[in-house]
């Protein structure tokens, strides 16, 4: 079966973010300057722009980053929106970082789960997923679960089950966890397996 993307993810002001480092497991992204007072919650799904495919990604981890200094940030007693302002230069070196770990792609019409070929490219723009695009890539059986625990353990995978709770309907979510079971009980992940059975009844 073929897909469409829905999200308009070739267009830079829709942008989130940019690659900054990538392996063929995950990728670390910088939010946009003007996106610096927004955060990207744990377990969300993001999608990378590679030009001839896209990598599907979950957010992980942050951490914070100061570049050209080895201090910690000083208490400034200020709001975040008027950094920009009274303290420009500041803003350019103390920001966020975010991990992400590959879940997937979409690549010539159909989406791959796991198994997945390609790497973000450095410098390529990072978007929040559409909520169509996550229904369809989640509309197969559901083969990545076992990414995060392994990047991210129990605390990354409960993130992105509460996540898709605030994404998908009941019955679709019910269709996800039973796959997600399946999958994760032929991969080994017994364990994995049996708390999310658990989060079902």
């Amino acid at each position: 079966m073929s897909f469409k993307l829905h999200g308009e993810y070739g267009l830079m002001e829709k942008a989130i973010g940019e690659v900054m480092a990538s392996t063929f497991k995950r990728f670390e992204f910088e939010l946009h300057r003007e996106k610096t007072v927004e955060t990207i919650e744990r377990g969300a799904f993001t999608i990378v722009d590679n030009g001839a495919y896209y990598v599907v990604g979950v957010v992980t981890d942050t951490k914070l980053v100061i570049a050209g200094s080895s201090t910690r940030p000083s208490r400034l007693k200020i709001a975040p929106t008027e950094i920009d302002h009274a303290l420009p230069d500041l803003k350019d070196r103390t920001y966020n970082s975010y991990d992400a770990t590959i879940v997937g792609e979409f690549v010539q019409g159909r989406y791959l789960q796991a198994d997945h070929l390609h790497h973000a490219l450095v410098h390529a723009q990072v978007y929040s997923m559409d909520v169509e695009d996550i229904r369809e890539f989640l509309g197969q059986p559901c083969d990545y679960l076992h990414l995060l625990y392994e990047n991210g353990g129990v605390d990354c995978v409960l993130s992105h089950l509460i996540y898709l709770k605030n994404v998908l309907n009941h019955s679709e979510l019910a269709q996800f966890l039973s796959g997600v079971v399946r999958m994760l009980h032929i991969r080994g992940f017994d364990e994995l397996s049996l708390m999310v059975v658990s989060l079902i009844e």
